[in-house]
C-alpha cells in the first residue's frame, strides 16, 4: 500500500472479517458448526463492501467517483 500511496493513489484494505487475535476459530460458532454470515463476509461481502466504502471516500474527497479500479492481492489465492 505504501508504494501505492507514494504514487498517488488512494487504497484500501481489509481482513475480510477475520479477527488477528484468533485466526483459526473466526468462522466456527461452537465446533462443527459453521457461522454462515463470518463466511459470506470472508468470502466476498467484506471485499465489495471495502471497494465500495473506499470509492464513496474518493469521490467526497476528490469531488468525483474514480474512473478505474484495480485489485492487488489476495493471500487466499484469487478467490
Amino acid at each position: 500500500m505504501s508504494v501505492a500511496l507514494a504514487d498517488g493513489y488512494a487504497t484500501v484494505t481489509t481482513n475480510a472479517g477475520v479477527p488477528a487475535d484468533n485466526p483459526q476459530d473466526w468462522v466456527l460458532l461452537s465446533p462443527g458448526n459453521l457461522n454462515m454470515l463470518a463466511l459470506q463476509n470472508f468470502a466476498y461481502v467484506a471485499l465489495q463492501d471495502a471497494a465500495l466504502a473506499a470509492k464513496s471516500v474518493i469521490e467526497s474527497f476528490f469531488g468525483s467517483y474514480p474512473l478505474f479500479s484495480y485489485f492487488d492481492g489476495c493471500s487466499q489465492g484469487g478467490r
